[in-house]
């Protein structure tokens, strides 16, 4: 059997559609395990029938793109920073003049 026609858990995972969440996130986000894991909480979005469930959701779903974007972040400064080393370590070997 088919794992998309294997329904585990609650009704609020199906989508009713033929592709399953997790396809669409290997498809589209390349398996991003955290822009998955926020739209999975986005696609459940008012389908438990509880507003407050709903906004729970819609919270986890934020959290897991802050953690994303705190990835990104951390990222783009260690490449900032391996470039500058780079250029400063260029430098110091360029205008080094041995004495002997």
């Amino acid at each position: 059997m088919s794992a998309n026609k294997n329904q585990i858990g609650g009704s609020h995972y199906n989508t009713g559609n033929k592709n399953q969440h997790w396809d669409l996130v290997y498809e589209y986000l390349e398996g991003d395990y955290l822009l998955g894991a926020a739209t999975k909480y986005i696609f459940r979005f008012g389908k438990k029938g509880d507003r407050l469930k709903s906004i729970e959701d819609l919270r986890k779903a934020i959290h897991f793109i802050e953690k994303k974007i705190e990835i990104i972040e951390f990222e783009t400064i260690a490449l900032e920073y391996e470039k500058q080393f780079e250029l400063f370590e260029g430098d110091a070997t360029s205008s080094y003049v041995n004495q002997d």
